[in-house]
Order: structure tokens, then sequence, then C-alpha cells
């Protein structure tokens, strides 16, 4: 799914036009959802190294 989205937004396509045509043929997926799987995820163990209060490199 989200390799499909990634390829028609190369093409031009705005993320939430092509979320409602795929809603339109019966999918449930909602522009959020595809905007939070796009988001880098940060683990808590590296943000409490960052910080100073965990151990290790």
């Amino acid at each position: 799914m989200m390799g499909f989205i990634d390829q028609m937004r190369s093409e031009g396509f705005a993320v939430e036009s092509i979320v409602r045509v795929l809603r339109e043929q019966g999918m449930k997926i909602a522009a959020r959802t595809y905007r939070s799987w796009k988001r880098p995820r940060i683990s808590a163990r590296t943000v409490s190294r960052r910080d100073g209060r965990g151990r290790g490199p």
C-alpha cells in the first residue's frame, strides 16, 4: 500500500487525493495513517542515550 502511494506521489498526485480514491474503492486508510508510517521512529533507548541517561556509546 505504502509503495503504491509513494509511486503515485512521485507522479505528482497529492496524498489526500490518492487516499480519497483508495477509500472510494473500499480501502480503509487515511492520509494521517500514511504520514505516520512515513515518519521516522526514534526508539526510547535512542532518546535516553541522547539525553545522557542511558548507558552505552
